[in-house]
């Protein structure tokens, strides 16, 4: 049964919840977990896991409705839905190739939301940029030129600890400034 929101906008369902009323959060979910779901389907081809994926969202949405601001609510669910799909995918580790698979969803991914990634890869070029200089030619010697980590150390005449070591830090920065999942997209994706 609908509650007596039906007939609210998004937003002011949104102001709502963050004044704590539990069937503001009910209402979105009635409203858009079909949508979410078929979308979590897509990427996790598991019912159950797409199921459990949507309820992430929304218990996410929950626990932070005092410090969440979302102009387009189906914009905004329907991009956490992806990335907790992708996190989904990150922790099932399927057998196979896993960075192949996710690279191939991260396509989808980004052919769908063309502004969306030329926005994330914008964000990404400057968080490289921000490295120390020597952690970003590093990273970006192994990440765009594929080069590994003793072809690095002999191009720079440094040992392959000392690359390890600045790579650890240049990817702890990103993760820092992006979490896991928009991370793992910006690795996979934005770089290749």
């Amino acid at each position: 049964m609908r509650s007596d929101l039906s007939k609210y906008l998004d937003t002011e369902l949104i102001g709502l919840l963050a004044a704590d009323r539990e069937p503001a959060l009910q209402e979105l979910y009635e409203r858009y977990w079909e949508r979410l779901f078929t979308k979590a389907y897509n990427f996790l081809r598991s019912e159950d896991a797409a199921k459990d994926c949507v309820q992430e969202v929304f218990i996410w949405l929950w626990t932070h409705r005092n410090s969440v601001q979302i102009e387009n609510v189906n914009s905004y669910l329907q991009q956490a839905t992806r990335f907790q799909a992708l996190k989904a995918l990150r922790e099932r580790r399927p057998t196979g190739d896993f960075e192949d698979r996710l690279s191939r969803l991260t396509g989808h991914i980004l052919a769908s939301d063309a502004i969306e990634f030329k926005e994330l890869k914008t964000y990404l070029e400057g968080l490289i940029e921000s490295l120390p200089e020597d952690q970003r030619l590093i990273f970006r010697l192994h990440r765009e030129e594929s080069l590994t980590y003793s072809q690095i150390a002999e191009k720079l005449g440094i040992s392959v600890k000392t690359v390890e070591k600045k790579m650890s830090l240049a990817l702890r920065h990103l993760r820092a400034h992006t979490g896991d999942t928009l991370f793992i997209m910006a690795i996979l994706a934005a770089l290749a």
